[in-house]
Order: C-alpha cells, then structure tokens, then sequence
C-alpha cells in the first residue's frame, strides 16, 4: 500500500514527520497503552483484590490466567489480521479486552475473577502484536525502527499512570473501579481505530491457523505445567499430564511447519543470529517484567 509518511528536511537540518503520521499512530498507540494499563493497574491493585476474595495463595493464578490467553491468542490475531484485515480484528481485540475489564471489575468470586482475566489476555494478545503489524503495513522500513519506539513507549506511560491510578482509586474508591478503570482508554482507542488501514495479506490461511493453533497449545500446556509444578509439585499428575501435551504439540507444529509454507514462525528463523540472540533477550526480560511486576506490589504492601 501507499506509504503513509515521508520525512522532510527543515531549514534548520532537522528531520521531521508530516503531521498526518499522528493520527495515523493514535490508535497503535491507545492500544498498547490500554494492555499496558490494564496489567499495572491490576497488579498494584491484586494484593486488595485478593485478601477481599479470600484467595491469596492464588495470587499467581490470577496474573498467569491472563498471561496463558495473550500467550494462546498472540499468534492467531496476527493470522486473523491478515485474513480478515488489521482494522476489524484490531477493533475485535479492543472490545474483548474492554468486556474482561469490566468483567474483572465486577468479579464477585475468584472464579469469576480467572474467567474475566482470561478475556481480558485474549483481547491484549490482539493489543499486543497487531500495534505492530499496523505500523509495519504504514510506515517503510526505514521509519518503523522510530514510530515503533513511539508507540512502546506507552508502557513507560502505564509503569507511571497505572500504579498512581491504581493506588488512589484502590484507596479511596474500590479495587473494583480500579480494575474498570482502563475502560476508557479501550473506548478512546476503539474511536480512533476507524484510521487503521483494513491491510490484508490476501494468501491462503488454513495452513498458517493450524500451525497457530497448534503453537498455541504448545505454548499454553507448557505455561499450564510450569504452574501446575509449582503448586502441585514437579511429579504430580496435572504437571506431567500438561507437559506431555505441550511436547506433543510443539513435536506437531514443527512437523507441520516444516511441510507448509505459510507457518506462523517458520523453524529456520531460529538459525538467523539476530532473531536467536533478540529471542533470547526478550525471554529474560519478559521473566523480570512480570515476574517484578506481579510480586514487588505485593512485597511492598504486604
């Protein structure tokens, strides 16, 4: 498609972006700021939510319940978005994520709680890997290194917003307005989302959906096991049972991916050094980020 920006020399040497770029980065933006608010906001808010429901053992369930559904989700938006175009799918993740906050908010029982959770990561799956594909389809590759840092630095906007929001609200309103309070932010975003380009990819994808489904369930199994180990032991039934799927899955979607040509992430990307050594790196700061973010609230106030 037709590229959206193109940068300009001023007089004075600077490089600039035509002012049409913003309108066209408010909705990736607004998207990655409201997943990013809903997990900050939760876990500033997570050790009240959990002491009023009598669950506080259970703590790291509620932040893997959504954690196992954006991890389940990620790679099927992303082939959903180039079947189905970014915008209606993009549109489809807000509302979904906007329907598990309330649903959070209004969460009586820990059940209810896990549940709302769970639509609430399958929405920030969406939130979180179709930002990108947006500003990829917009922008060339040569300006994507730059609007891509403008729209993750949203997270450092909901690592300030959210514990602040979170805290007074949680304080002198309800946790339950707490947990809503992202709302708004999905409805802003939503708003804005009618300037997202409805890019497809036009090609074949009952290929790409089987190996995402079945990289899903790998992924998920395994997540499910490490839980599983954690609280039941290393050796119980539950443990053993989700890794031998995730084993199973993952021998699966590599077989499959290695017959297709449209799988999600083709087994040789790996061998590429850049991708190996960034996969690497992003695996260890995605166990600080959450494991920081779900547990040093709790140090903090408990």
């Amino acid at each position: 498609m037709r590229q959206a920006s193109a940068d300009v020399t001023t007089g004075g040497g600077r490089v600039q972006a035509p002012p049409r770029t913003l309108p066209l980065l408010l909705a990736p933006m607004s998207g990655i700021l409201l997943v990013a608010l809903g997990q900050s906001v939760l876990t500033t808010a997570l050790p009240t939510v959990v002491g009023e429901l009598g669950a506080l053992r259970h703590l790291p369930w509620v932040v893997a319940a959504g954690l196992v559904a954006t991890a389940a989700s990620v790679p099927l938006f992303g082939r959903l978005s180039d079947d189905l175009g970014r915008r209606r799918v993009f549109r489809a993740a807000i509302i979904t994520f906007i329907i598990g906050t309330l649903a959070s908010g209004a969460a009586q029982t820990l059940p209810q709680l896990l549940i709302a959770r769970v639509v609430q990561g399958i929405g920030g799956g969406g939130l979180i890997t179709l930002p990108h594909a947006i500003v990829a389809d917009v922008f060339s590759p040569r300006e994507r290194g730059r609007y891509l840092g403008y729209t993750v630095s949203m997270h450092v906007l909901a690592s300030v917003l959210g514990p602040l929001v979170g805290g007074l609200l949680v304080d002198h309103v309800s946790w339950r307005v707490a947990l809503a309070a992202p709302a708004p932010v999905g409805i802003y975003a939503l708003m804005v989302s009618v300037r997202v380009p409805d890019q497809r990819s036009g090609r074949e994808g009952r290929a790409s959906l089987t190996s995402a489904s079945l990289l899903a369930t790998g992924v998920v199994s395994l997540m499910l096991a490490v839980l599983a180990g954690g609280a039941l032991g290393w050796t119980s039934s539950p443990m053993l049972l989700a890794g031998a799927v995730a084993a199973a899955s993952m021998a699966a979607y590599v077989a499959h991916a290695r017959r297709s040509a449209d799988a999600v992430i083709p087994p040789g990307l790996l061998r590429n050094p850049t991708v190996a050594v960034t996969t690497a790196v992003g695996l260890l700061l995605g166990m600080s980020l959450h494991g920081s973010l779900a547990f040093l609230p709790v140090f903090f106030q408990v």
